[in-house]
């Protein structure tokens, strides 16, 4: 099969009972790399840049006029996708510099949801939604190390 059509003649392959089952290759793929990518602070960056890059080319080229196209090589292309995966990276390495605490965190997650709820066309290639995005990451470690403390007390009280 010609790469240009991958994978479009494997499309099917999933039921659509199972909807987004699809992310695990991508999920799988990088957290089986991670060790290797985010060894160098400066390799990270990097990558994250390509990937963003990638997806900038993707939507110039391909853009709306072929959707199927486009959700092939933007969601399905792991170069693509990485920059998602990144961007968790860079915001648990800052949020363990710079913690915000949980008030930053829920105000950082109200406004991934307030950009969010702003876009007119479900797309990760506008402004607006690499701002949720952003936001929407910045939250992630303030909340993440609220439940684990939360967790351990209540274990201990058991």
């Amino acid at each position: 099969m010609p790469f240009a059509t991958y994978p479009i003649g494997y499309w099917d392959f999933i039921a659509s009972a199972m909807g987004v089952v699809w992310t695990l290759a991508a999920e799988v793929t990088f957290y089986a790399m991670a060790p290797w990518l985010l060894r160098s602070t400066r390799t990270a960056v990097a990558l994250l840049i390509v990937s963003f890059a990638t997806r900038l080319v993707v939507f110039w080229i391909v853009g709306y006029d072929t959707p199927t196209l486009y959700v092939i090589w933007s969601y399905f292309f792991f170069p693509a996708t990485l920059m998602f995966f990144l961007l968790g990276h860079f915001a648990q390495q800052l949020g363990r510099r710079y913690p915000i605490g949980l008030p930053g965190s829920l105000i950082a997650l109200a406004l991934a949801a307030l950009l969010s709820s702003l876009e007119g066309t479900p797309t990760a290639d506008f402004p607006i939604s690499y701002g949720a995005a952003i936001s929407f990451a910045i939250s992630l470690p303030a909340y993440s190390r609220r439940r684990k403390t939360a967790g351990s007390s209540t274990s201990a009280a058991i």
